[in-house]
């Protein structure tokens, strides 16, 4: 078995694989080892190339992204966070609003710390 590993993982292509096994606890762990975009169990190709919410795609040269599924659908999306600031403290945005704050910061701090010491 781990002869046949080493054969498949040797070429330069990793599209797909399929294995085929009595035992399904030994199909997986072949399966894990296979350096692939999909491996199919049991069964040629149907299985891999016909999930349309699983990420199809290979390895190695082979490997030109995925599509279907989310990781499909990343590649086509670029991601970023827009934030509104909620709640009672707003943490100042600039410097001179900074500045504003240093001697309201320096009471908290000394007051918490007070409050430790007891």
């Amino acid at each position: 078995m781990a002869e046949s590993i080493v054969a498949a993982n040797s070429g330069d292509y990793g599209l797909n694989a399929s294995v085929f096994s009595g035992s399904i606890s030994r199909a997986r762990r072949v399966a894990d080892a296979l350096n692939v975009g999909g491996v199919n169990i049991n069964e040629g190709y149907h299985a891999t190339f016909g999930s349309v919410d699983a990420p199809m795609g290979g390895t190695k040269q082979s490997g030109l992204g995925r599509r279907n599924g989310r990781e499909g659908l990343l590649r086509f999306v670029e991601p970023r966070t827009v934030a509104k600031a909620t709640g009672l403290i707003t943490l100042p945005g600039a410097g001179s609003e900074f500045a504003r704050l240093v001697g309201a910061m320096i009471a908290v701090l000394v007051a918490l710390k007070s409050i430790r010491r007891r």
